[in-house]
C-alpha cells in the first residue's frame, strides 16, 4: 500500500510540475502576443501617418506643378 501511495504521490508532484510550466509557457506567450500587438499598431499608426503625409506631399507637388505650368505660359505670352 505505501508503494501506491508514494506512486500517487510521485505522479501528483510530476502534475503538479506539469501544470506549473504549462502556466508559464501560456503567460510568456500572452507577453510575446501583447508586444507583437503593440508593435503591430505602432506599424499601422505610422504607415496611416505617412501614407497622409505622402498625399499632403502629392497635392503639394501637384499645386506647384500647375502653378508652374501657369507661369510657363505667362512667360511664353509675354515673348510673344
Amino acid at each position: 500500500m505505501t508503494e501506491l501511495s508514494q506512486l500517487k504521490d510521485t505522479y501528483r508532484v510530476q502534475s503538479e510540475v506539469f501544470v506549473y510550466e504549462i502556466r508559464k509557457l501560456e503567460e510568456t506567450m500572452i507577453k510575446g502576443l501583447d508586444n507583437l500587438t503593440i508593435r503591430t499598431q505602432k506599424i499601422n499608426y505610422i504607415t496611416e501617418d505617412h501614407g497622409v503625409k505622402l498625399n499632403l506631399h502629392t497635392s503639394n507637388l501637384t499645386e506647384l506643378f500647375g502653378r508652374t505650368k501657369l507661369a510657363e505660359e505667362g512667360i511664353d505670352d509675354l515673348r510673344r
